[in-house]
Protein backbone atom coordinates (compact mmCIF):
# COMPACT_ATOMS: atom_id res chain seq x y z
CA UNK A 1 0.00 0.00 0.00
CA UNK A 2 3.03 2.15 0.66
CA UNK A 3 4.41 2.06 -2.95
CA UNK A 4 0.70 2.44 -4.41
CA UNK A 5 0.36 5.67 -2.26
CA UNK A 6 3.99 6.52 -4.01
CA UNK A 7 2.85 5.87 -7.58
CA UNK A 8 -0.57 7.52 -6.78
CA UNK A 9 1.95 10.51 -6.08
CA UNK A 10 4.05 10.10 -9.06
CA UNK A 11 1.55 9.51 -11.74
CA UNK A 12 4.53 9.92 -14.58
CA UNK A 13 7.18 7.99 -12.69
CA UNK A 14 8.50 5.18 -14.86
CA UNK A 15 8.49 2.56 -12.21
CA UNK A 16 8.31 -1.18 -12.86
CA UNK A 17 6.16 -3.15 -10.73
CA UNK A 18 6.81 -6.63 -9.58
CA UNK A 19 5.26 -8.37 -6.17
CA UNK A 20 4.70 -11.91 -5.62
CA UNK A 21 1.93 -14.21 -5.46
CA UNK A 22 1.21 -17.01 -2.49
CA UNK A 23 3.09 -15.58 0.65
CA UNK A 24 0.24 -15.72 2.90
CA UNK A 25 -1.43 -19.30 1.88
CA UNK A 26 -0.39 -22.56 3.00
CA UNK A 27 2.25 -24.01 0.52
CA UNK A 28 0.55 -26.90 -1.56
CA UNK A 29 0.41 -27.29 -4.83
CA UNK A 30 -3.58 -27.61 -4.80
CA UNK A 31 -3.28 -23.25 -3.80
CA UNK A 32 -1.63 -23.14 -6.87
CA UNK A 33 -4.73 -22.68 -9.12
CA UNK A 34 -6.06 -19.93 -11.44
CA UNK A 35 -9.09 -18.60 -8.97
CA UNK A 36 -5.95 -17.77 -5.81
CA UNK A 37 -3.82 -16.67 -8.92
CA UNK A 38 -7.07 -14.12 -9.80
CA UNK A 39 -7.23 -13.75 -5.98
CA UNK A 40 -3.87 -12.65 -5.24
CA UNK A 41 -3.24 -10.54 -7.94
CA UNK A 42 -6.50 -8.49 -7.65
CA UNK A 43 -5.51 -7.67 -4.24
CA UNK A 44 -1.70 -6.94 -5.55
CA UNK A 45 -2.73 -4.58 -8.14
CA UNK A 46 -5.39 -2.71 -5.41
CA UNK A 47 -2.61 -2.50 -3.10
CA UNK A 48 -0.44 -0.91 -5.74
CA UNK A 49 -3.36 0.94 -7.10
CA UNK A 50 -1.88 -0.03 -10.71
CA UNK A 51 -4.10 -2.44 -13.50
CA UNK A 52 -1.49 -4.10 -14.52
CA UNK A 53 1.57 -5.78 -12.89
CA UNK A 54 5.13 -5.93 -14.91
CA UNK A 55 6.17 -8.80 -12.65
CA UNK A 56 4.78 -11.69 -10.69
CA UNK A 57 6.55 -13.93 -8.88
CA UNK A 58 4.98 -16.77 -7.20
CA UNK A 59 6.79 -17.31 -3.58
CA UNK A 60 8.01 -20.72 -2.14
CA UNK A 61 5.82 -22.69 -4.51
CA UNK A 62 6.11 -26.36 -3.52
CA UNK A 63 8.63 -28.21 -6.06
CA UNK A 64 5.72 -29.80 -8.35
CA UNK A 65 4.45 -26.52 -8.96
CA UNK A 66 7.75 -26.18 -11.15
CA UNK A 67 6.32 -28.54 -13.59
CA UNK A 68 2.79 -28.03 -13.66
CA UNK A 69 1.47 -27.27 -16.99
CA UNK A 70 -1.50 -25.71 -15.23
CA UNK A 71 0.07 -23.48 -13.25
CA UNK A 72 1.95 -22.07 -16.75
CA UNK A 73 -1.68 -22.17 -17.75
CA UNK A 74 -3.20 -20.27 -15.13
CA UNK A 75 -0.05 -17.42 -15.46
CA UNK A 76 -1.07 -17.21 -19.08
CA UNK A 77 -4.68 -16.48 -18.60
CA UNK A 78 -3.24 -13.96 -16.32
CA UNK A 79 -1.58 -12.38 -19.25
CA UNK A 80 -4.37 -12.86 -21.43
CA UNK A 81 -6.49 -10.77 -18.77
CA UNK A 82 -3.79 -8.04 -19.15
CA UNK A 83 -3.45 -8.68 -15.01
CA UNK A 84 -0.26 -9.32 -15.85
Amino acid sequence: QLIGRYLKNRPDADVFVATKMGRRADQVPENYVLDNFRAWNDRSRANLGTDTLDLVQLHCPPSSVYSSDAVYDALDTLVAEQRI
